[in-house]
């Protein structure tokens, strides 16, 4: 998503771009304690440090495909 689309997205929302990330982070980091055994259980800095994890790992995988 671009910057002008995080805007967009949140001047129709009635947010800042920071409040519209955050609360899309937010939101995702619920979603991801639906869908995925991997993050059942854990406490806050465990699940942070998860994400995180995972997100360089899938980021590493990008730029190897790249």
């Amino acid at each position: 998503m671009s910057k002008e689309e995080v805007e967009d997205s949140a001047r129709r929302a009635g947010l800042t771009p920071r409040e519209y990330c955050l609360r899309e982070i937010s939101q995702w980091k619920d979603m991801l304690h639906e869908v995925s055994d991997d993050y059942c259980g854990l406490d806050d800095d465990e699940f942070d440090e998860l994400v995180e994890r995972e997100i360089d790992s899938w980021r590493q995988e990008k730029e190897n495909e790249g």
